[in-house]
């Protein structure tokens, strides 16, 4: 069988969604594919990416999740492609918290799942470290946070288990804000105490997948989720609160529709409607008048723009709701198209012993408007922006520091700045401007000045230029 061959018919007996790693797993186990390759994940990965961007709808594959693949023939799994996802996530979850002589499946687990809650996630799990990071980059309120994964046969994670001075030692090496340990679940009485005295999150893996399940309902933000690392100790009456507070806040989305025909009714009626009279035609769902109005307001903003204010507290629906539909549709469609774009080079990225060279998630860079911009995770790209002026002092810095050191940590830079002006009467921000030094460091690995060791905890370097050569590049480059 060819790979392609061989993934159709393994997805097919199994009826459900896959990972690349469990198909090729089969396929080998079972003599399906023959391969020399070292790389045979990533060459079952391409052989089904090519297929779905070459094919279209016509490929037998569909993507219904972050490295996970299904058949186009199940309707059902094509409708509920993110339920499945999650449903495969809560699965793994459920399995892996127990294999105790396999952690390591454990962590990639978690990565996947926090991941899916929106956050960047770095698998490191190698001895002596913490084993995934997570970074939420929400400007002045990023936070980092270091996730401990325990497995245990009995389902009770003791005291014994966890290496708290480690914990202690690996937040310092991350610069990270917040240390969470997950698992089964944990025994009572020194395991809590001694969480609330080292400042950890105890969160079970159940509690975990209560938050995914209400995460794919209305995805949570990062600020919501930020409450979860900010209390030691169990973290269960926390997930409760969250979970609460984000069906406040989105239960107005729940009612959207609801809202929208009583609007059109009142409006065939009296020609225009109001808060008030959308409040007393919505009395049996008991919605405040604060939630009407942040619908209207929604509405009415120039991104949808179907709704008009013709005089003071009186709107009109100036679309119809097949209409409305399409531009949510579109909006939607926005970001999916652009992560569609990126799914073949995901493919590469993730598996390129290349990349894996690098520690910078930048990939491209330019100087535009006075400010460096670089782009980072190709996957699925954003930008970060660094006034000129800064990021030549940040150079500079970092310069000083690799005239008098064989190799440089990220923490080392990050310490230098801590204090610094940036420009007169600019001071360095710590952590919230934490990116620029990582832009730096990172266009430097870019251009070949500086190599990345190896070492990820924290992230450090060693020249492959002398200084001289970074300081006329930044002279010639920067004009500075």
């Amino acid at each position: 069988m060819t790979f392609k061959e061989a993934a159709y018919f393994i997805l097919k007996r199994e009826k459900r969604p896959m990972t690349v790693k469990e198909i090729v797993e089969i396929a080998l186990k079972e003599g399906l594919i023959k391969t020399s390759s070292k790389s045979p994940d990533r060459d079952m990965a391409v052989n089904i990416y090519d297929d779905i961007r070459l094919n279209g709808k016509n490929s037998p594959f569909v993507k219904v999740g972050r490295g996970l693949f299904g058949l186009r023939e199940f309707e059902e799994q094509e409708r509920k492609t993110t339920t499945e996802g999650v449903e495969h996530l809560t699965r793994k979850l459920k399995e892996t918290q127990y294999r105790s002589n396999s952690p390591s499946e454990f962590e990639e687990v978690l990565k996947e799942a926090f991941s899916f809650l929106g956050f960047e996630t770095d698998l490191i799990a190698t001895p002596g470290n913490t084993d995934v990071v997570l970074k939420a980059n929400i400007g002045h309120e990023s936070y980092t946070v270091n996730v401990d994964g325990k497995t245990s046969k009995s389902g009770k994670i003791s005291d014994v288990q966890i290496d708290w001075l480690s914990l202690e030692d690996h937040k310092g090496k991350t610069d990270a804000d917040f240390v969470v340990v997950v698992g089964p679940d944990f025994a009572k009485g020194n395991v809590e105490k001694r969480a609330h005295k080292s400042g950890v999150v105890l969160l079970k893996v159940k509690d975990l997948i209560e938050l995914l399940k209400e995460h794919i309902r209305y995805p949570f933000n990062l600020l919501e989720l930020k409450r979860l690392f900010e209390t030691p100790g169990d973290a269960g009456h926390v997930v409760e609160e969250i979970i609460s507070a984000h069906r406040s806040r989105t239960h107005f989305l729940e009612n959207l529709k609801l809202i929208v025909e009583e609007m059109d009714n009142l409006q065939s009626v009296l020609g225009y409607f109001t808060v008030d009279s959308l409040v007393a035609r919505t009395v049996e769902k008991k919605l405040e008048p604060q939630m009407i109005k942040s619908v209207i307001d929604l509405l009415n903003s120039p991104l949808i723009k179907a709704v008009e204010e013709v005089s003071e507290g009186k709107y009109v629906l100036i679309m119809n709701k097949k209409n409305l539909s399409r531009v949510f549709k579109q909006m939607a469609g926005l970001f999916e198209e652009e992560e569609k774009k990126e799914e073949r080079e995901v493919a590469f990225v993730e598996n390129n012993e290349e990349n894996k060279k690098l520690a910078t998630k930048y990939f491209k860079w330019e100087i535009k408007n006075k400010s460096v911009v670089a782009w980072a995770r190709k996957e699925n790209p954003y930008q970060h922006f660094c006034p000129l002026k800064h990021f030549h002092f940040i150079i500079r810095k970092i310069v000083e520091v690799f005239k008098n050191n064989a190799e440089v940590s990220s923490s080392t830079v990050f310490s230098l700045l801590e204090g610094e002006e940036l420009v007169p009467g600019r001071p360095f921000r710590g952590k919230s401007e934490r990116y620029k030094m990582d832009m730096a460091l990172g266009i430097l690995e870019l251009e070949g000045f500086i190599e990345w060791t190896g070492k990820k905890m924290p992230v450090t370097y060693r020249l492959k230029k002398p200084v001289e050569e970074i300081e006329k590049w930044v002279a010639q480059r920067f004009g500075m």
